[in-house]
């Protein structure tokens, strides 16, 4: 099973990494909640700092 996800949302903040990936992660937890069970959805996202929140949660 997989689910399609988009970076779009965070073209919205091009002057700020940390919110730009804040709103991706946020859209893809909506995505992946809509489209897959229950038992396939990640826990909550990992903490990390600003530049590395979406490779830290993509690598777990």
């Amino acid at each position: 099973m997989a689910v399609m996800l988009s970076l779009e949302v965070g073209a919205a903040f091009s002057d700020d990494l940390g919110s730009a990936e804040l709103a991706i992660l946020g859209e893809w937890k909506q995505s992946i909640r809509f489209r897959l069970p229950k038992e396939l959805q990640p826990q909550e996202w990992l903490d990390a700092e600003a530049g590395a929140r979406i490779g830290t949660n993509l690598s777990n």
